[in-house]
């Protein structure tokens, strides 16, 4: 898909029913293809700390960036996980979904990643990870605070297998 294309999304509630608020509210903003994610150190450092602090459930959201040049600001969209199991699922609340879509839309900004988090384990795409991604242009980005390599991973989730994608971490990082 382009990086300015919009497609539809199916919203599912925690119980797997359609949850979608008004017409045209269910659009993604645009998508955008990343081959490389450049993030800020203290994008990363949230993400971590949140995912510490989130009591051994995953955390979950959405990273975008603003219209422009190479200097795009990142904006992060936290979603509320009503995963059953949220201690190794994530299933984003529908109508924080919408919200957060249209504010992007309004706003002018491209999706570029869905973030999560693992509590336990690596920052690597689980089976259920794999199978649950529904957007493939966007990357997923795994936040793994107590992973025993980087704690913050960023995949593309294609049909045979993700491949990672290399994160620059822009900015110094907090101290």
């Amino acid at each position: 898909m382009c990086p300015t294309a919009r497609r539809s999304i199916s919203i599912r509630d925690g119980r797997g029913r359609h949850a979608l608020a008004r017409p045209g509210d269910h659009r993604p903003a645009p998508i955008l293809v990343a081959t490389r994610l450049t993030l800020p150190h203290a994008l990363g450092a949230a993400l971590v700390d949140e995912a510490r602090d989130a009591g051994g459930f995953e955390i979950c959201g959405f990273i975008a960036a603003a219209a422009g040049g190479d200097n795009k600001p990142i904006v992060r969209y936290p979603i509320a996980n009503r995963a059953a199991r949220a201690a190794d699922r994530f299933d984003m609340d529908a109508a924080e979904q919408v919200a957060a879509f249209k504010r992007m839309r309004e706003r002018g900004e491209t999706l570029i990643a869905i973030y999560h988090s693992h509590p336990i384990g690596e920052a690597e795409p689980s089976t259920h990870d794999r199978r649950g991604h529904s957007y493939p242009d966007a990357a997923a980005v795994i936040a793994a605070p107590n992973a025993r390599a980087a704690p913050i991973r960023a995949w593309r989730m294609t049909a045979a297998a993700p491949k990672e994608i290399a994160i620059a971490w822009a900015g110094a990082p907090e101290v």
